[in-house]
């Protein structure tokens, strides 16, 4: 990219987005690939959710208003209130697979986004295809590494991550001296 990274790290708020703007213009063709297979089916997940929850609400409201106006220990008081504990079953259920759905969609967008945003200021190769490489791998390798140390060396040299001029540290490469105040 034009800008090092001395010259990155004092832009201010609007220079930031100048900066964004300029980078996504530049590469707009992969963006929009991006933008079409992850980030709008996302937009399309959120914006049914909206209307599948109106859908359940106001159907859970109607038949609180039913339950309100029938007596008590009768049977159309318990089909009522049996109706209403499958709705609310029925909603907890898609409200957990709704945010994992989500949850899903909103790692794989920004994974990718990062990733390409990272090859294009490396001077890497930046397509489509080898960002969606990228991206099951890192979801790969996120998913039941859960919880483990993971090598991160051996993980940015697997992902392709630009090291530049910096060699990792080893531990004993670092040493404490003692301090004696």
């Amino acid at each position: 990219m034009d800008r090092e990274q001395e010259e990155m790290q004092f832009l201010g708020l609007f220079d930031i987005y100048i900066e964004a703007y300029r980078v996504i213009y530049q590469w707009k063709k992969i963006f929009s690939q991006i933008t079409l297979s992850l980030i709008l089916p996302m937009s399309f997940i959120f914006l049914a959710h909206m209307e599948v929850y109106h859908l359940f609400f106001s159907d859970l409201k109607h038949s609180e208003s039913q339950l309100r106006h029938t007596h008590t220990g009768t049977a159309k008081y318990n089909k009522i209130s049996d109706h209403i504990d499958s709705e609310l079953t029925s909603l907890w259920l898609f409200i957990i697979v709704y945010f994992t759905i989500l949850i899903i969609f909103s790692l794989l967008s920004t994974s990718a986004v990062v990733y390409t945003i990272a090859s294009i200021y490396t001077s890497r190769e930046v397509g489509y295809k080898k960002v969606m490489s990228v991206v099951p791998k890192v979801w790969k390798r996120v998913m039941s590494y859960h919880h483990e140390n993971i090598d991160k060396s051996a993980l940015s040299d697997h992902l392709e991550v630009y090291l530049g001029e910096y060699e990792p540290l080893k531990s004993q490469d670092v040493q404490m001296e003692s301090y004696q105040v």
